[in-house]
């Protein structure tokens, strides 16, 4: 697997530090791949008719 060092906002970064720590996920790099996962389904046309937030829930409760 590649390395790629990226910048993110000090937003981006609460928001990846937060992931990591509070929906069970192993690394900033899991995140990341999330991220990219849900960024490539978009922009394939898959969109949910479910908020951010209650995915979110979802994500959190699994």
């Amino acid at each position: 697997m590649t390395t790629m060092n990226v910048r993110l906002s000090s937003e981006m970064v609460d928001f990846v530090e937060h992931d990591v720590a509070t929906v069970d996920l192993a690394s900033s790099c899991e995140v990341m791949r999330k991220v990219a996962a849900g960024l490539s389904a978009a922009a394939q046309g898959d969109f949910s008719s479910r908020s951010a937030l209650d995915i979110a829930r979802q994500v959190a409760s699994e």
